[in-house]
């Protein structure tokens, strides 16, 4: 009983839009990031909805300087009519 305590006061502490869990293709589109955006290029980032294009590229942008970088989400659907 006291560890289920324990864990429902650290969930509390966090939202599930906050968590960032590292798989090996996050990895991978962090390491194009990072080498992109040192060689000041342009990122276009593709792929089917849900796969953590926007949630990956924000967990990089959140831990940079605000002074360094502008964000600006720009997002485009199919399913626009």
């Amino acid at each position: 009983e006291k560890l289920e305590i324990k864990i429902d006061r650290l969930f509390k502490k966090f939202q599930t839009e906050d968590l960032f869990i590292e798989t090996e293709e996050t990895a991978n589109l962090l390491y194009f990031v990072r080498l992109l955006l040192q060689n000041q290029e342009p990122i276009l980032i593709v792929g089917p909805e849900g796969c953590g294009k926007t949630k990956t590229l924000f967990h990089y942008l959140q831990k940079q300087s605000a002074d360094k970088y502008i964000t600006n989400l720009i997002n485009l659907s199919g399913h626009v009519n």
